[in-house]
């Protein structure tokens, strides 16, 4: 492999690190805003619609990450396998949807 592609895949590799341990700080924000209720000082009835209207998030990707939230609050350790690439965002969605289920 060329230099330049090495260094570019070793910078590439270091932004993946880097997005995860994001996801996890993002998922700690929201909770925070979620348990204060903080969404209702932006004119926003939900968390739903302040990742929407405030955050920019589109409908399905404030959705998965709301999901997401409450897995990673019920399960603290699914922030480490966050960090570690061993579950991403959808994995997590849809393992929240399914514990709902369960509970059903």
């Amino acid at each position: 492999m060329k230099t330049s592609t090495q260094n570019l895949h070793q910078k590439l590799l270091t932004l993946v690190k880097q997005e995860r341990v994001l996801l996890t700080q993002i998922l700690d924000h929201l909770a925070e805003i979620n348990r204060g209720k903080l969404f209702l000082e932006f004119k926003c009835d939900s968390l739903l619609k302040y990742c929407i209207q405030e955050l920019g998030y589109s409908e399905s990707a404030a959705y998965r990450r709301i999901k997401a939230l409450r897995i990673t609050e019920e399960i603290p350790e699914t922030k480490t396998a966050i960090q570690n690439g061993e579950l991403n965002l959808s994995q997590l969605s849809m393992a929240q949807g399914l514990f709902e289920s369960a509970r059903n």
